[in-house]
């Protein structure tokens, strides 16, 4: 999420050519410039087509070194020249503008004795800084950015097929951590920003379309990762971080909201809405290990005594009979007093009576703070950001039975965003920490001071389909091949 400025003027600005993303402008078939055309729409959706990568040579041979074997997973094929095709079903191109969302079926897998990293379903991200998102091992929530996208070729478009050539991906810092964390090693740190492969892409325009003002979020999810200096305050804290619900946790610590589907919706243009989320966070402060007592010194044996004396043994006289016992009379009962039931226990009279007049707590909501063997647990529950025309923040509530409170102030000003008529994406979205949940975590976990308003929390992608009439339509139609 760029700031709104940045965004309107991404959306609604001045025609430009779509090579302004690959620093080239789009040939016409016959090698010369496609004069601007005035009649086009915002959004040409796309439909059909490929994407072929070839692997670089010298990546292939350090990843064989490593004993790291790549091959083709889902719909993705070999071919014989040694690249690999990964088919589009769908997308959207802003031809006026860099803006634009290519979606690709199957994927990679990267295996070495036994263990597996499975990067599939790539999206190509259009926009000021490109880049290809891959869903990690089958979290489908968790779209973190493997390689950075440039265009070197000249895009050109012939009789509805668009041809982008040229196109080099080079790996992230977060593709080469995901490496790193799965295969024990440090060997990809050094390839961060190296070419990996180099990639063209061909497409088919079926039809055009302007971007609609209501856009309604999917099946998508919204991912948080946590600031570092905030991770290690909490690991200092001894308090550990985990999803709930319906929250899952995802590739280097971080963790995914699903979003309600079709129960969020953000304007095209300024970006104001809701985004409504499943799941939460749970944080737990475990109790503080006791340090062993000492052990008493162990205690002398008694010294041995001398065997006392055994007194004289003197007759008892005889005992005279003993005479009965009369038995007491049993109190008579009072016939105006309610008589007991036996099969009630007895009230405890330690224990106060409760009073009519107050409601009965509900059982199905449970405390704020819960507090067992176990530690203290705060819940974060149903995160809703919501974005208004001067400000933006994330919502949740405080324990099941708790209030909605706002929890994070959310920075959108140095945030990338996507918008497009099938999709919705916004990444690099700062989390800080409002007055209310620093002073709540504080009396919560006993660290006064320990959180203060305004601290970095952590960043987030919101990643999302957007449910429009054209997903009718374009079931109709059947993909170019």
């Amino acid at each position: 999420m760029r700031s709104k400025t940045k965004a309107m003027k991404l959306l609604l600005g001045p025609p430009v050519a779509i090579a302004l993303l690959a620093g080239a402008p789009i040939a016409a078939a016959d090698g010369k410039k496609a004069p601007p055309d005035e009649s086009a729409t915002s959004f040409s959706i796309v439909r059909g087509g490929a994407t072929t990568v070839t692997l670089d040579p010298g990546v292939a041979a350090a990843l064989d070194s490593l004993g790291i074997t790549v091959s083709p997973v889902g719909r993705a094929r070999a071919n014989k020249d040694g690249s690999i095709s990964f088919p589009i079903p769908r997308g959207a191109l802003d031809l006026t503008g860099p803006a634009g969302q290519y979606k690709h079926l199957g994927g990679l897998e990267f295996s070495k004795k036994g263990t597996t990293l499975r990067l599939s379903r790539f999206d190509i991200n259009v926009d000021a800084s490109p880049d290809l998102t891959a869903i990690v091992n089958r979290n489908r929530l968790d779209r973190p950015e493997i390689f950075d996208v440039v265009v070197t070729g000249t895009p050109s478009v012939n009789k509805g097929k668009l041809t982008i050539p040229g196109v080099e991906l080079k790996l992230t810092a977060g593709g080469a951590a995901a490496l790193n964390a799965v295969f024990k090693t440090d060997a990809f740190t050094g390839l961060v920003g190296a070419v990996i492969g180099t990639a063209e892409t061909k497409t088919y325009i079926v039809r055009d379309r302007n971007l609609q003002k209501k856009l309604r979020l999917g099946r998508g999810g919204t991912t948080v990762a946590l600031d570092p200096a905030f991770a290690d305050k909490l690991a200092g804290a001894n308090v550990a971080v985990s999803p709930v619900g319906a929250a899952r946790p995802a590739v280097l610590g971080r963790v995914s909201f699903p979003i309600r589907p079709w129960r969020s919706h953000l304007r095209s243009d300024t970006l104001v809405g809701k985004i409504r989320h499943l799941g939460g966070l749970g944080l737990t402060q475990m109790p503080a290990p006791k340090p062993p007592a000492p052990k008493p010194p162990a205690p002398k044996p008694p010294a041995p005594k001398p065997p006392a004396p055994k007194p004289p043994t003197v007759e008892k006289p005889a005992e005279a009979p003993k005479k009965p016992v009369a038995e007491p009379k049993k109190p008579v009962a009072d016939p105006k007093k309610p008589v007991a039931d036996p099969k009630k226990p007895p009230a405890d009279p330690k224990k106060p009576v409760a009073d009519p007049k107050k409601p009965v707590a509900d059982p199905k909501k449970g405390p704020i703070v819960e507090t067992s063997a176990d530690g203290t647990t705060v819940e974060l529950l149903r995160f809703t950001i919501r974005i208004r025309p001067d400000d933006a923040f994330l919502t949740g509530r405080l324990g099941r039975g708790g209030p909605r409170v706002e929890l994070f102030s959310l920075d959108l000003s140095e945030a990338q965003t996507v918008v497009t008529p099938l999709a919705f994406r916004a990444s690099g979205v700062k989390l800080s920490l409002t007055a209310g949940a620093a002073g709540a975590l504080n009396d919560a976990f006993g660290l006064p001071g320990a959180f203060s308003a305004g601290e970095a929390v952590g960043t987030a992608t919101v990643d999302s389909p957007v449910r429009t009439r054209v997903h009718k339509k374009m079931r109709a139609t059947k993909p170019r091949r």
